[in-house]
């Protein structure tokens, strides 16, 4: 348990007070999961006013989809009971946040202390069954993001600048132990500005490759299938949700999408060369059925296998710190996503042999930025995923994966899934809402906070 200080610092914070608002959006086509699709989900945008020692005062946003088919899978609960409680504990966490973080600090130190207090936070709701840490973590994140986009607007800094000595105190021995010994944020991470960030078009197993697939089209004058987003902005990566019923049916649907992108590609002669990464959402019961999967595709179909560049949690959350990764990792490298929703499950993770992991910002940026530095230091590859970041959260994610050195560059779907979420935001950003060249343009992301640059 993190401890806030009771004298300030003279770079320090403290909460003043926070608000949250919602919205629903329904998804332009439903987003498949293992255990089911999407088709509408509550955006929380929150607002963060923190103050200095001086008495100076700045205020950030955050924002994420309440995602609770991802984040809350439950058999006795919902969709709308799960909605309601998620956005309860959002309320509640913002009306309390000056009480539950009591003391001056350090975005990343408020930012760990929050966490720390969300299974107390969670487990005070009236719910037939306790609200898991991830979807808790969900609630939190758009406060954490609040959190260092005050920290930089009230120190007139990109909170990017703001990860050194001067400001966070110690090496990153209290967040990451052993690993973080010696170290100080700013010196673990490479955060180097790189405004190309390459991009993807994700693609499930029941949605349509090509316009010969296309039953019931949308109508709105966007792609209806993976060709024409391929083709109207130039993706060279796919990320594949495979079904995760058959290895081997798997298999052949990934070879078949491999083939279809390299084919896109060779017909428009971009000269890329193609890649996919594949995520069942814990669809396979046990490593063996994994490395089955990875097999058959590595024997049959080696042109796919080559375009493989990693997998997504592919076995079930609640085991996937016990099993053993190692056969499959030796194949290609897999990333734990939903297995991991805080620090103390990183040494799990290593021992149970995982490559590395799949970052998101809906676990908050101050995990992302802890991880990425564990993952540094301990030679781990990562990769930046979605959780359909729309609008502001989107800004957020593309800003991370500007200073970051992922596997995939980032995932961005919502131009798939809610695009009407982003309308305010397109012509302040048009190179991130509407890629060229497979790539989201993030020169127009810039100045303090975050670097919103949120439109007038």
């Amino acid at each position: 348990m993190l401890s806030l200080r009771t004298t300030p610092l003279p770079a320090d914070m403290r909460v003043v007070a926070a608000r949250a608002a919602f919205t629903a959006e329904r998804l332009r086509a439903p987003l498949h999961l293992s255990r089911g699709a999407i088709t509408e989900i509550t955006l929380s945008d929150v607002v963060v006013t923190v103050e200095d020692p001086a008495g100076r005062r700045a205020s950030g946003r955050g924002m994420i989809y309440l995602s609770d088919l991802w984040s809350w899978p439950s058999a006795t609960l919902d969709h709308g009971a799960r909605d309601s409680a998620m956005r309860a504990l959002t309320d509640g966490l913002c009306a309390d946040l000056s009480a539950l973080l009591a003391g001056w600090g350090h975005p990343i130190e408020l930012g760990c202390a929050l966490h720390d207090a969300l299974g107390e936070a969670a487990a005070a709701l009236p719910l037939r069954e306790p609200m898991p840490a991830l979807a808790a973590g969900v609630c939190a994140s758009p406060l954490d993001a609040a959190l260092h986009d005050a920290y930089g607007r009230l120190h007139g800094q990109s909170s990017y600048h703001l990860l050194g000595p001067a400001y966070l105190p110690g090496d990153l021995a209290r967040f990451l132990g052993p690993a973080g010994a010696g170290v100080t944020l700013e010196s673990a991470l490479d955060l180097r500005w790189a405004p190309r960030v390459p991009g993807c078009v994700l693609v499930s197993a029941a949605d349509p490759l090509t316009p010969a697939e296309v039953t019931t089209p949308a109508g709105d004058g966007l792609p209806e299938c993976a060709e024409e987003w391929v083709r109207r902005h130039g993706f060279s990566a796919l990320k594949l949700k495979v079904s995760g019923k058959d290895p081997r049916e798997d298999a052949a649907w990934v070879a078949d999408a491999v083939a279809a992108v390299q084919g896109w590609h060779r017909d428009m002669g971009t000269g890329a060369h193609p890649w996919v990464s594949v995520d069942p959402n814990e669809a396979y019961p046990a490593v063996e059925v994994l490395v089955e999967f990875l097999r058959v595709l590595r024997d049959d179909y080696p042109g796919a296998f080559a375009a493989l560049r990693y997998v997504e949690q592919p076995i079930p959350r609640a085991i996937g710190l016990q099993v053993k990764l190692a056969p499959a990792a030796a194949l290609t490298p897999i990333l734990a996503d939903e297995s991991v929703t805080g620090l103390p499950d990183l040494d799990a993770l290593a021992r149970a042999g995982w490559s590395g992991l799949a970052l998101k910002t809906c676990k908050s940026h101050t995990l992302c930025l802890l991880m990425a530095a564990w993952s540094h230091q301990t030679g781990r590859p990562y990769s930046l995923q979605d959780l359909t970041n729309p609008a502001l959260a989107a800004l957020h994610a593309v800003g991370l994966a500007a200073r970051l050195r992922t596997l995939n560059g980032i995932e961005l779907n919502a131009p798939q899934y809610t695009p009407a979420a982003n309308a305010a935001y397109r012509a302040a950003h048009p190179g991130i809402f509407c890629p060229r060249g497979g790539v989201h343009e993030a020169a127009t992301l810039g100045g303090p906070g975050l670097g919103y640059r949120l439109p007038a």
